[in-house]
């Protein structure tokens, strides 16, 4: 057997959380670093490993994944590892560290690497002062983000997930590290739970904890010594009070951050709405696989989401999410993956048994979340949403950024994906068609499908989709449709 294969660059977050994770394990690996600074990523030879053009990257002897959550998930099982990592044999522990795996990406990832960005990265490349309004949203949006991670995650665990450190607090401690390079930790060690918890982590990560993340202390000495002073000469270099941080509220936030939840025992509980994506995508699962359920409809555009009640029953105040029995999960991706174990479903729509079949699904999995379903959002929104919320005219400029942004993902859809299978991840429909569909389906909303059909490929790959899944999907677009008419004799948004 070859020996796996580990690309990389210890520049990124992900790429240290893999690297540490096969150290920590000793799992043997032939070391490929790429250099990101030097463009190695782009180059034609790296794509022919990775149509994607990102690390990290694992080959284990021509089985590729390109997506850091699925590569852990994959070498977990792969190698047998202990259960705290990722849990194989607890359906409920296994959800629940799925569930911050979801999360995570829009939230603990996004959040502190804009921090980051605005800090550091943006003013070195365009030579212009720091933009402080950004920083403070983001700095706002750090703070969002580590107040849930003590309170809905955390609570008074040693670990995100539970008893024993899992794959969950590895991302995460590497995600809120960026924040340390820029001199910002203070945004999560004022929280004492999480700074004892980060603490915890570290020393239980260590040595390779240090070893793995001596760039990062590199760059944060530069950063004090030579880069931050720099550029005070582009503008003001202050922080700004935090009685002055502004955070302007993003009116996709609702459309964007949407997650689940789960639970057992009694009959299953779906609160969910149809005008949401992924409230959509588990309203036609639970009905294509005859799950029994209660209907638990939360109506976003009357606000039931933001009431005390709801808030209890998911803290993040989004929808969809699902109790089965008082277990409660609350991203929409982990309540899929939980269902098909929980009911022993068909092995197409998510496998159990055939490691590498799971793997890919996973890997599209992941990399939907600020792809597929963030730029067809971002779409809808800039067409749809902020025109009727702020009545303004649309903002064509940022329009035709996020189009781009969705001819780029379908362009991966058909290359990195699709291939020359009949369906995403292989010769049947999976939870990754059904999520990718749904999202694409937002377009349709507003008279923009184009942007997916005008690739033969895809748009047979939609058909076909759409025929599997029979009456249910049309019977959960219904609202969707009716929205699309509407659209054909309302003003047009250029107008308002």
């Amino acid at each position: 057997m070859s020996k796996l294969k580990v690309y990389y660059d210890l520049m990124s977050q992900v790429s240290r959380g893999v690297y540490m994770f096969m150290k920590l394990n000793k799992i043997p690996f032939e070391d490929k670093p790429v250099a990101l600074r030097s463009g190695e990523h782009k180059t034609e030879a790296f794509k022919k490993i990775s149509p994607i053009q990102l690390v990290p990257v694992i080959d284990d002897g021509g089985f590729v994944l390109t997506e850091s959550v699925a590569i852990l998930q994959y070498l977990c099982s792969r190698y047998d590892l202990p259960e705290h990592w990722y849990p194989r044999k607890d359906l409920k522990a296994q959800a629940k560290v799925n569930e911050y795996l979801n999360w995570q990406h829009i939230n603990t990832r996004m959040s502190c690497a804009m921090v980051f960005r605005h800090l550091l990265i943006i003013p070195r490349e365009t030579k212009k002062p720091v933009d402080w309004e950004q920083v403070n949203m983001f700095r706002k949006r750090v703070s969002y983000v580590v107040n849930h991670l003590d309170k809905s995650f955390l609570k008074d665990k040693p670990y995100l997930c539970g008893d024993e450190i899992s794959i969950a607090d590895l991302l995460c401690i590497c995600e809120l590290m960026q924040l340390n390079a820029v001199d910002e930790e203070h945004l999560y060690e004022t929280n004492p739970n999480i700074k004892a918890w980060s603490e915890r982590t570290k020393t239980r990560l260590s040595p390779e904890f240090e070893k793995s993340h001596q760039i990062v202390n590199r760059v944060r000495d530069m950063y004090k010594t030579v880069l931050a002073p720099s550029f005070s000469k582009l503008g003001p270099l202050h922080t700004p009070d935090s009685s002055t941080f502004r955070f302007s509220h993003n009116p996709l936030s609702t459309s964007i951050l949407l997650s689940f939840c789960c639970s057992k025992m009694s009959k299953l509980k779906v609160y969910y709405d149809l005008m949401s994506q992924p409230s959509r995508v588990l309203y036609l699962f639970v009905k294509l696989n005859k799950i029994p359920y209660e209907d638990k409809a939360v109506a976003l555009r009357k606000g039931e989401h933001k009431t005390e009640d709801y808030k209890k029953i998911n803290p993040f105040q989004l929808v969809p999410v699902i109790d089965d029995g008082g277990f409660v999960l609350t991203e929409s991706v982990a309540i899929l993956q939980y269902l098909c174990s929980r009911y022993d479903l068909p092995e197409h729509w998510y496998p159990r048994k055939d490691l590498k079949a799971q793997a890919k699904v996973n890997e599209y999995l992941n990399w939907q979340h600020v792809n597929t379903r963030m730029s067809c959002s971002m779409v809808f929104g800039h067409l749809f949403m902020i025109p009727r919320q702020t009545n303004k005219p649309v903002d064509w400029k940022e329009v035709e950024i996020m189009k781009k942004r969705v001819s780029g993902v379908v362009d991966h859809l058909d290359k990195a994906f699709l291939k020359d299978k009949p369906y995403l991840c292989g010769d049947d429909i999976s939870i990754a068609d059904l999520f990718c569909i749904c999202e694409l389906m937002q377009l349709n909303a507003i008279h923009e499908e184009h942007l997916y059909e005008s690739n033969p490929n895809i748009k047979a790959w939609s058909e076909r989709v759409k025929s599997r899944l029979g009456p249910e999907f049309d019977i959960a677009h219904h609202f969707l449709n009716r929205l699309r008419d509407a659209n054909k004799t309302a003003a047009a948004p250029s107008k308002l």
